[in-house]
């Protein structure tokens, strides 16, 4: 179990440590692009959904987060503590 936050578990997948700071199964950690792709299209074929969410397609709902940082330029540690800066669920911010 890791957080019900995504930036927060995005960053565990990435680090694969347990809270004593031991990796656990270093060849198993994610890349960025996979934890994002883990947490989009896969997230949404997982529940059945991919029709109609997970990533930004013509036809389906578009929610997209503004972060405050660009996670490509970031070590995997601070990924979890990047600020958002907005939400835009189905085209309204909030």
């Amino acid at each position: 179990m890791s957080s019900y936050r995504p930036l927060t578990t995005i960053a565990h997948a990435m680090q694969r440590r347990t809270m004593g700071g031991e990796v656990l199964g270093d060849r198993h950690r994610l890349s960025l692009d996979e934890a994002l792709f883990a947490h989009t299209i896969d997230a949404a074929y997982a529940v059945g959904m991919e029709d109609r969410i997970g990533s930004l397609e013509e036809g389906k709902a578009a929610d997209l987060t503004w972060l405050a940082k660009d996670l490509r330029l970031l070590p995997a540690d601070e990924v979890s503590e990047v600020d958002v800066v907005a939400s835009f669920v189905s085209g309204d911010s909030s």
